[in-house]
């Protein structure tokens, strides 16, 4: 096995179980042959994630193995190796790969076929590819398959492999691991791999995983890359700005190449330093701080309805056509605008989530409003009788005519009702009678929301205390008319 001392860019936090021996040379072996050969960082996971439990055989000492580090740098090559290995190798029967988004998962899918369709030692072996929208699959003429699934779309059913690629790790909702976890308690060698970037503010679950990775856990192989180094900003109180811009401050820690390496194995090897310094110019600070040096999002502590309240409300469940409402919200500047649909759900109470769209891999929950009427026009063909809710003192009324000249039905939130709706949606979401899919936009605006008082014995989403909070009024507005039992069958004709 490789030692940690012997890897370029060692993890800042890297744990293993208690174990004898591992496979991951194996692993390793058949990547390069296939020409996918290993980093030594990757090699390093590798060795944990295939290590093996003292006197058991061939069992894994780890039942969740994690790797967090920073975008293209390790996790997707680590996976598909992995994934090769386990049905090329070891025969399991059957793998799957998801992701928070169907998008993500069909990409990995899509490599993964590159690289067998290339390989006469993988394809030889292969029965069918199956590439239906939705359903992508690789078979072996053994009948062991890898499944490629997107974890919005089926929660926690269909999971069932003996080992399972948790992707995005980021967006993992609890309902997802309360259901998947269970059914894999008496499959042998069955392990799950959690693969993602750092965590946002809304990762409870993730973060909880962070949290027994880095203290050490007997049965999690753990590997986080992220910039560690002691110290700060040579200046105190420096707010990060960006080279080039007003408040620009030399000796700002976002500028230290020494911390941008610790968090990017491979700076300087497939990512030229150049180009993490263009980011560094681009982005915004936290931003860059996230997704380039491993910095995770704390919870906000003020925020109106809690974070784990949130969480608890994932159920797998669909909105039922009768009773249901669409609502539009657009930011006081107009940078942002959201459409959301609540109503009652299958499993009971009322459910809300943002629109997605037709392709079911974009929300309506984008900057501007220039997309706005035309997704309603496509709304409108697809929802006889659509019906869609406004706030009557807010920016979406300026859009209101156009919706309408599409011959769409519209209903005013007025002013005095905003703050019962921001009510009901606390009250709902911390107290029970609300479900959502675990959209990660949505939970990311849930958590800004913070509480602004009226002056006149009422509370409401406060915007400039805030933040961008779009999705939140959003969902507001369509959870208040839901309840008020509106009887649209607005969702009737929705494939």
């Amino acid at each position: 096995m490789l030692a940690v001392r012997d890897v370029p860019v060692p993890p800042a936090f890297y744990t293993v179980p208690e174990h004898t021996d591992s496979l991951g040379d194996e692993v390793a072996g058949l990547a390069a042959e296939i020409g996918f050969a290993p980093d030594p960082e990757q090699r390093l996971m590798l060795d944990a994630m295939y290590a093996l439990k003292p006197g058991s055989g061939n069992e894994w000492a780890a039942f969740e193995a994690v790797v967090i580090c920073v975008r293209q740098n390790m996790k997707t090559g680590l996976f598909k190796m992995a994934g090769i290995a386990d049905l090329w190798l070891f025969d399991d029967r059957l793998v799957v790969w998801t992701a928070h988004l169907f998008r993500t998962t069909q990409e990995a899918f899509l490599d993964i076929k590159i690289l067998i369709e290339s390989n006469p030692i993988l394809s030889r072996r292969v029965k069918k590819i199956y590439e239906g929208n939705g359903d992508e699959s690789v078979e072996l003429m053994s009948g062991a398959r890898m499944n490629f699934l997107a974890r919005s779309k089926t929660g926690g059913r269909g999971l069932t492999g003996s080992k399972v690629f948790l992707d995005e790790g980021f967006a993992l909702a609890a309902g997802e691991i309360g259901s998947l976890y269970p059914t894999l308690a008496t499959i042998p060698g069955a392990q799950i791999r959690i693969g993602s970037s750092a965590g946002l503010a809304t990762s409870e679950i993730l973060r909880g995983v962070r949290d027994r990775g880095r203290k050490g856990d007997p049965d999690l192989a753990y590997g986080e890359w992220c910039d560690d180094l002691p110290g700060d900003c040579e200046r105190e109180g420096c707010e990060h700005a960006r080279p080039g811009t007003a408040g620009f401050v030399p000796g700002c820690r976002l500028d230290d190449r020494r911390r941008w390496q610790r968090a990017n194995p491979q700076m300087n090897r497939r990512i030229p330093e150049s180009r993490i310094a263009s980011f560094r110019r681009s982005m915004p600070p936290e931003e860059f701080g996230r997704e380039f040096m491993g910095y995770w999002d704390d919870p906000a502590g003020d925020a109106a309805i809690p974070g784990s309240a949130w969480a608890a409300r994932y159920a797998d469940a669909k909105i039922l056509p009768s009773g249901s409402m669409f609502a539009l919200d657009v930011s006081p500047k107009m940078t942002h605008s959201a459409i959301a649909v609540a109503g009652p759900s299958s499993k009971g109470g009322l459910r809300g989530e943002l629109l997605m769209r037709e392709n079911e891999t974009e929300l309506d929950y984008r900057p501007g409003t220039d997309w706005v009427v035309p997704a309603f026009a496509d709304l409108k063909t697809r929802i006889p009788g659509l019906v869609v809710a406004y706030a009557a003192n807010g920016q979406a009324k300026s859009l209101i005519p156009d919706i309408e000249a599409l011959g769409i039905r519209t209903e005013k939130v007025e002013a005095a009702e905003i703050g019962a709706a921001c009510g009901l949606l606390y009250k709902l979401a911390t107290k029970g009678g609300i479900s959502h899919s675990g959209q990660i936009e949505l939970s990311e605006s849930i958590a800004a929301a913070q509480w602004r008082d009226t002056g006149e014995g009422a509370q409401v989403w406060g915007r400039r205390k805030s933040g961008e909070i779009t999705g939140t009024y959003a969902l507001t507005f369509a959870i208040w008319k839901a309840h008020q039992g509106r009887k649209y069958n607005v969702l009737d004709s929705i494939d």
